[in-house]
């Protein structure tokens, strides 16, 4: 009895850590397709569901991804992720699902995102994610939280784009799954050729604000490597993608100062 007990206790101390890790890190919101530290908020690729949804107004008619990350080299901490987006007469529609967590424990996310183009330059979108406990000791049970959010990108004719995505406003403080608001807002360049500059400012509430910078270069039109730069708790990121017709195929690594590396596989497809 005593070591049920003690067994117990140590998954719920593992349980409430990783929870708090989830929401302080934000990484099961996210996985961009390459390195670019998330400083990826005027990107128009599948993975705009969750950098910025506004995004999707612009991005090709149907696309469809998924990707996979080992967080920190840690055995069994993974996060899976599918998105799928299609660009209609009426609105962009963009949705995900997404796990994270090992054998014992997982957080679930599903979103559901709509954007729609204003002009020929600007876009907004509205959007929900519902996330969950999907697989969890009974002791622990958490009820879905909804958390809803709202997004613009708008592009100048100078190879300039400018964004915002607000993730829970009104934030449900009962949750222990995801109970915090965050405040993206950033920018990009693609006025050189084959070359783009993004960046990024977040704030999470009881976090310090973070700064993302990003740097995509695209060689012969088949590769395209990626850097990123952060003041969070991964500083730098690498990665590479490789484009095989209409099909994209994405390796990156991230470092953190202390845990280690993580590593992310992508791929995605448009039509």
């Amino acid at each position: 009895m005593k070591f049920t007990s003690f067994f117990y206790v140590l998954i719920g101390c593992v349980w409430n850590a990783t929870v708090s890790f989830a929401q302080q890190e934000n990484h099961f919101l996210a996985l961009p397709s390459a390195a670019k530290s998330y400083a990826a908020l005027c990107d128009t690729t599948v993975w705009a569901v969750q950098n910025n949804p506004a995004a999707l107004a612009f991005s090709p008619r149907v696309s469809a991804g998924i990707a996979h990350k080992n967080h920190y080299s840690i055995k069994g901490l993974n996060s899976f992720q599918a998105n799928v987006a299609g660009n209609t007469p009426f609105a962009a529609i963009g949705t995900s699902f997404q796990l994270f967590g090992n054998e014992f424990y997982q957080i679930g996310s599903a979103s559901l995102q709509l954007a729609k183009q204003i002009g020929e330059q600007c876009a907004i979108a509205i959007g929900g994610t519902v996330f969950f406990a999907y697989k969890e000791l009974q002791e622990y049970t958490e009820k879905p939280t909804i958390a809803p959010d709202i997004a613009f990108l708008g592009r100048t004719k100078h190879k300039f784009s400018y964004a915002f995505h607000i993730v829970n406003p009104l934030p449900n403080r009962n949750s222990k799954v995801y109970n915090k608001s965050t405040y993206k807002i950033g920018g990009a360049y693609s006025g050189i050729k084959h070359l783009n500059v993004s960046t990024m400012l977040q704030k999470t509430e009881t976090e310090p604000l973070s700064i993302h910078a990003g740097v995509e270069y695209s060689l012969f039109n088949i590769l395209v490597t990626q850097i990123g730069f952060s003041n969070s708790s991964a500083p730098v990121s690498f990665g590479i993608d490789a484009y095989l017709k209409n099909i994209r195929f994405g390796i990156a690594c991230e470092f953190h100062s202390y845990l280690g590396i993580s590593n992310l596989l992508s791929v995605s497809a448009f039509l």
